[in-house]
């Protein structure tokens, strides 16, 4: 296995971290764990969840670095159908709390936790999710909508990103690379 490592949103050796994995496809998010009682409501998320989903919630500080690899995932697709998940199930930023907040699946097998503790040490309080291919489209969207309102919260440059905004929620066409 060999996980991308796109950055972690603190310059010392702790989370929360951010990951791309090219042959499983998924986003991989290190951050720190949320119970449905801490999420607001805003996020949509809070409502029944399946046994192996968790949310955690990273800064605004990581938009850029989120931002660089959902647009590696969705890159790597000629076509990418995003209206099977629900956005806001998926990711959501919440002004309230200044928090991005991801639902995906917990990850629990060791290979890929001692490859994501490598770069970023779990501390307690954590987990890592992750979310397939077409979650990544809402992923970029929730960061490019918070990017648009936040321009100086960008740390590091980030390529021009073409959109993938759909008004009608139904599936994107997005260029080849």
């Amino acid at each position: 296995m060999a996980l991308r490592f796109y950055g972690k949103g603190n310059p010392t050796d702790q989370c929360p971290a951010v990951f791309w994995d090219p042959a499983a496809e998924h986003l991989y998010f290190q951050g720190d764990t949320v119970t449905a009682v801490e999420l607001p409501t805003e996020t949509g998320m809070a409502g029944r969840r399946s046994p192996v989903e968790a949310v955690v919630s990273l800064p605004p500080r990581m938009a850029a670095i989120i931002l660089e690899a959902a647009r590696e995932c969705v890159g790597t697709h000629d076509e990418i159908v995003a209206d099977a998940v629900d956005r806001r199930s998926a990711a959501h930023w919440d002004a309230a709390t200044e928090r991005f907040y991801f639902r995906g699946n917990a990850v629990t097998a060791p290979a890929i936790l001692s490859e994501v503790a490598a770069h970023s040490p779990m501390l307690p309080g954590e987990s890592v999710v992750a979310l397939p291919p077409h979650a990544a489209v809402i992923v970029m969207e929730v960061v490019r909508e918070f990017l648009a309102s936040h321009p100086d919260v960008v740390q590091r440059p980030v390529e021009e990103v073409p959109a993938v905004r759909s008004e009608t929620g139904t599936a994107r066409r997005l260029p080849a690379r």
